[in-house]
């Protein structure tokens, strides 16, 4: 389905410009969506396979726009879906998700633009796939990206209010890797076996999070609690305060020109801390001019600390 423009979409449910959906034991292959304008309508595009032994094998949105929808700009739903993909596709004012990702094999979303105006959004709400690609996208909603898990997550610029990387509509999720994006909006955690490698964050990260790595990332600032983790080769711009339990903390720089209740860095441990942390080759360094502060403050035991610089701009 090729150049169309689709506009004033109601009435029979789902209300979609275009809506690919097998009936039951229907089998389709390879569908492509391309150059197609959908406007004012309920849901933009969308394949749905949901019914006993319904199958779409591949299908493709490319080059496609979305705006002003309802609810959602482009959906892929369903057990049925073996390999569905988004590229190039933009997705505006919509009243629900820019894309909504549910249920299918694999995906892949790829240099889109998803912007909504709506509350308490995600940009690209994403559930109980079992792999998924999200790449090169821009992405402004006040939820940023809602993800379950075994998602990898790279070289976008996504703008938040509550959180980029969204995954408190989830109980439990793991195994994520988020590389090279720039983001504008703070992180909150709650996730276990994550990679947060190579990103800008321009606010703060705080949360939750196990089993993960933190590396080679400029914060604005570290908060939070994190169980048998790596914090590594960050660049950290304020104070932070980490309670922390069987972590590497390395080769990190931890730096403020104004300081949080008068204090750049605290460690301390959980309440049943085991303790086995190794604090290693980290600079510390204030950069003020007030006196009085403390540059770090350790509560922890059964751990190994040294070769740390502590630099303090007054002296």
């Amino acid at each position: 389905i090729t150049d169309c423009i689709i506009s004033n979409i109601n009435g029979t449910s789902p209300k979609a410009g275009i809506d690919v959906e097998p009936n039951a034991g229907e089998i389709i292959t390879n569908v492509l969506i391309q150059n197609v304008k959908v406007s004012d309508s309920y849901i933009g595009i969308m394949a749905y396979a949901r019914a006993q032994g319904a199958i779409i094998n591949s299908v493709s949105f490319v080059d496609c726009y979305v705006d002003n929808v309802e609810f959602a700009g482009y959906r892929l739903i369903g057990e049925g879906i073996k390999h569905g993909v988004i590229n190039s596709c933009v997705s505006v004012n919509s009243g629900g998700y820019p894309i909504e990702i549910r249920y299918v094999d694999n995906f892949v979303i790829d240099s889109c633009k998803l912007i909504t105006e709506a509350t308490d959004v995600t940009g690209i709400f994403e559930a109980s796939t079992n792999s998924g690609i999200i790449t090169n996208c821009n992405i402004v909603a006040s939820e940023g990206i809602g993800v379950g898990s075994y998602v990898n997550i790279s070289n976008n610029t996504i703008k938040s209010t509550t959180s980029v990387l969204n995954q408190h509509s989830f109980s439990s999720v793991t195994y994520i890797t988020f590389d090279g994006n720039t983001c504008y909006g703070p992180l909150l955690l709650n996730s276990s076996n994550i990679k947060i490698i190579n990103n800008i964050f321009k606010d703060n990260i705080s949360g939750t999070c196990s089993n993960s790595i933190i590396d080679n990332n400029e914060i604005n600032r570290l908060n939070g609690t994190y169980i048998n983790s790596i914090i590594s080769n960050n660049k950290i711009n304020g104070s932070c305060f980490l309670v922390i339990d069987k972590c590497k903390i390395d080769n990190n720089i931890i730096e403020a020109n104004t300081l949080v209740s008068n204090l750049l860095c605290q460690l301390s441990g959980p309440t049943n801390q085991e303790g086995y942390n190794t604090i290693s080759n980290n600079t510390f360094r204030y950069n003020g001019d007030t006196e009085g502060n403390t540059l770090l403050s350790i509560y922890l035991k059964n751990s190994q600390i040294n070769n740390n610089i502590l630099f303090n701009n007054i002296i």
